[in-house]
């Protein structure tokens, strides 16, 4: 505004509304999350979804690869906030019954949420990238064959070799 003077105050007062707007949609999403993890709480759904979760596997290695396999094939679908807003509650004492280090599983689930974000159908990534690059989503998909492949590898390393995700947060906490 003041050094290259683009901006003017309309468009200023312009953008204020606009990210106004936006930020009490994002409120609005994060309330109504809380709500339903409030309600989930009180109804003790995690509780019955840890002991669900149990009677099938007291693996924790097995519990891992069917939350990532989960987690993947929601992030096609469902935007990564969303599902991090939702899931975590849900997830957290279920992890806590498996003894699985908290870091640990947030940087999988994250990996998880980062993967779906350019995997086709919903990509949110995977559609700016489209967009900016005027590349069809097919070509793209095709493309991008190996690196998902790798990221896939990636993640498998690290659900199940949890000291690569702890080894920083082990020095800091010494």
């Amino acid at each position: 505004m003041f050094v290259y003077r683009e901006l003017t105050w309309r468009k200023l007062v312009e953008t204020i509304v606009e990210t106004a707007l936006l930020t009490s949609v994002i409120m609005m999403i994060i309330s109504a999350a809380n709500a339903f993890g409030f309600y989930l709480a009180w109804q003790q759904i995690p509780t019955q979804a840890a002991d669900a979760v149990l009677g099938i596997s007291h693996s924790p290695a097995f519990f891992l690869l069917i939350i990532n396999a989960f987690l993947l094939i929601n992030g096609m679908f469902m935007d990564g906030a969303m599902t991090l807003v939702l899931l975590t509650p849900l997830l957290v004492p279920i992890i806590h019954s498996y003894h699985i280090d908290p870091v640990h599983f947030g940087i999988v689930f994250m990996l998880n949420l980062e993967i779906g974000a350019v995997t086709p159908p919903v990509g949110v990534v995977m559609y700016t990238a489209i967009s900016i690059t005027d590349v069809p989503m097919e070509r793209f998909a095709r493309e991008a064959l190996p690196l998902f492949a790798a990221l896939i590898a990636v993640l498998l390393l690290l659900t199940f070799v949890p000291q690569i995700s702890l080894f920083l947060p082990s020095l800091a906490f010494r």
